[in-house]
């Protein structure tokens, strides 16, 4: 249930946006927000949706008490369950931002 909530917003965010696109090779929606800043607040709506489900299951590492602790940091840092990022594009976008 938190991943269709997840992926519902994704839908809805898409919809306002008029630019609701599938890949045909996945078939699965196709993200076409323009640029990083755009995709971070999507990515944190969603995970706070997500959160108001289920508060847990974000990762090995994260305990979250508040959708407030969901932040650019936070998302850009998932990863998969084999290790690799889940959106790096934000994590070099994050990584830019600190310096």
């Amino acid at each position: 249930m938190k991943l269709i909530i997840h992926e519902i917003t994704h839908v809805r965010q898409s919809l306002e946006a008029g630019k609701l696109k599938f890949n045909p090779k996945t078939n699965k929606l196709q993200y076409t927000a323009p640029g990083a800043e755009v995709q971070i607040k999507a990515e944190m709506e969603a995970y706070q949706k997500q959160f108001s489900i289920k508060r847990t299951d974000f990762g090995s590492n994260l305990n979250l008490r508040s959708p407030n602790e969901i932040t650019p940091q936070m998302i850009g840092n998932i990863r998969r369950s084999y290790g690799t990022l889940l959106y790096p594009d934000i994590y070099r976008y994050v990584q830019r931002r600190k310096k």
